[in-house]
């Protein structure tokens, strides 16, 4: 029994012993292999978290619902397979909605954003209607008349087949309608995009307010110059008839301007010989024959 006991704890001391040394010894506690296990801890651990977004800005939960979207277009490469079509003429009587309408029956659907440019005249009767000549007195609405206008197609090749073939056309309308008798006048514009229409538009709308400003400053500035002068006027009338009340002498000031003299009137004083001349010519005209 004796025999037996030492053999157990001579086990259990050799056991504990090994244990004491691994952890003694472990790669952890030691310092040279911290950095290694810092390299796997940050490589076993995420990137980011779970939805938080890209470097765009963009969560994956979006991302992926993107990617699986079908019917998802990119904005840049449906403006890059774009082409837009100059029409220089618009026929009486068409507005955005009638212009959409010819322009799908020739282009099968493919018609996406137009713009139209009113003419001066319609543009002051926008909101106005014109009364017409019967007995009820009822009201005519005035329709707006545009001069241009750019219309946007999804496909370059249906823009130019468009312009080709549109242009010089006479405008398929009854015979009563306002446009009958007209042509198209149309032109596919290459290199050309929907957004360079907008920042000229964008430009030329700056531009027409930087002008109304200082058409506005100059008009106020000549307003109070005018004001001025008035007060000045009523101011010296005042005084004039105050001085003129007491007896005083109230000299007005006038203006002393030099009248030029007209050129037709002067005229050179002829010398002896250009008049002897001349009496000369007239005497071999008269003794002539």
């Amino acid at each position: 029994m004796t025999l037996r006991k030492d053999k157990r704890k001579r086990r259990r001391s050799s056991v504990s012993e090994s244990q004491h040394a691994d952890e003694k010894f472990s790669p952890q506690s030691d310092d040279r292999f911290s950095k290694v296990f810092d390299e796997d801890d940050d490589e076993a651990a995420p990137s980011r978290q779970e939805n938080e977004p890209d470097v765009a800005g963009v969560k994956p939960e979006v991302k992926e619902e993107i990617e699986d979207d079908e019917d998802f277009v990119d904005p840049e490469r449906k403006q890059h397979k774009s082409g837009v079509v100059y029409f220089s003429v618009i026929p009486p009587g068409f507005n955005v909605a009638k212009l959409t309408d010819e322009m799908n029956m020739y282009s099968k659907g493919c018609v996406g954003r137009i713009y139209l440019v009113p003419t001066r005249a319609s543009e002051k009767f926008k909101t106005r209607t014109a009364p017409e000549n019967n007995d009820r007195g009822s009201k005519k609405k005035r329709h707006l008349t545009y001069k241009e206008g750019w219309v946007e197609f999804s496909r370059k090749s249906v823009a130019k087949r468009l312009a080709k073939s549109l242009n010089g056309v006479e405008v398929q309308v009854k015979a009563k309608h306002p446009a009958s008798g007209t042509m198209w006048l149309c032109k596919y514009l290459p290199g050309f995009k929907w957004i360079h229409l907008m920042e000229q538009m964008d430009y030329e709308r700056k531009v027409s307010m930087q002008r109304m400003k200082v058409e506005i400053t100059q008009a106020k500035k000549v307003a109070e110059h005018f004001a001025t002068q008035v007060e000045k006027g009523a101011h010296l009338r005042k005084l004039e008839e105050k001085v003129l009340k007491k007896g005083g002498l109230w000299e007005k000031h006038q203006r002393d301007i030099e009248q030029r003299k007209s050129r037709a009137g002067k005229k050179k004083p002829k010398t002896d010989r250009q008049a002897a001349k001349d009496e000369d010519d007239l005497m071999k005209l008269i003794y002539a024959d």
